[in-house]
């Protein structure tokens, strides 16, 4: 068994009760308010920007010439393609910048720096493969199932495209390739990150939802 199927494994019970979120759901059929995936689109906007620094520091992290080229790839795709694309949603939904980090996007985000900049560089990349994967199955899911003329047609293509799932691909290539090279202890902590992380690509649809922000 591939170690990324085991990761799988581990997170099995946890993806269906994502795609069963309120926010993915409504998403799908079109009916999400408006403000909620306002909300929702400027806080990932915010999660890109921490989240291309994690890639890049991956990529700082290995000595292996063709990993530090994908990692640089993966992180300009985060900062060119992503924020292109949310810089469109952001003007088609009238979106004001000033919003700061809602409490999931913070935790999540830091949790990630601090995995990449503490631990060893394959618990790094266990703990970013969630925002692959998980948005790669959750975008096919959403496009199958969508409504016509779903008002959010372009975000749901967005992530089920052809580019989006090379990416995912290739992101789980590496996940085997250095698990196969790692200790029983290493491939334990990578699955306890991968698995937190993909706890909060939960809470973080969850908390969109909810458009949680600071209490103090």
């Amino acid at each position: 068994m591939k170690f990324t199927a085991s990761l799988w494994k581990e997170v099995e019970n946890i993806y269906p009760k994502i795609i069963g979120l309120p926010f993915i759901q409504e998403l799908m059929k079109g009916t999400l308010a408006q403000d909620i995936f306002t909300f929702y689109v400027h806080q990932d906007s915010l999660y890109l920007l921490d989240y291309s620094k994690v890639l890049a520091i991956i990529a700082a992290k290995s000595d292996n010439t063709e990993m530090i080229t994908q990692f640089l790839k993966f992180a300009e795709y985060s900062i060119v393609v992503e924020e292109e694309r949310h810089k469109i949603f952001l003007k088609q939904y009238s979106i004001k910048p000033g919003y700061q980090k809602s409490p999931a996007c913070f935790t999540y985000t830091n949790f990630l720096l601090s995995v990449a900049t503490l631990r060893s560089m394959e618990e790094a990349i266990a703990s970013i493969l969630p925002c692959f994967w998980i948005y790669e199955k959750v975008g096919s899911y959403i496009y199958s199932n969508a409504s016509e003329n779903n008002p959010y047609y372009n975000w749901i293509v967005a992530y089920a495209g052809k580019e989006f799932k090379e990416a995912t691909n290739k992101a789980l290539i590496i996940t085997d390739e250095i698990a196969d090279q790692a200790t029983n202890v290493s491939r334990e902590r990578m699955k306890e990150v991968f698995i937190l992380s993909t706890k909060m690509e939960y809470i973080f649809w969850d908390s969109a939802y909810k458009k949680e922000q600071w209490v103090v």
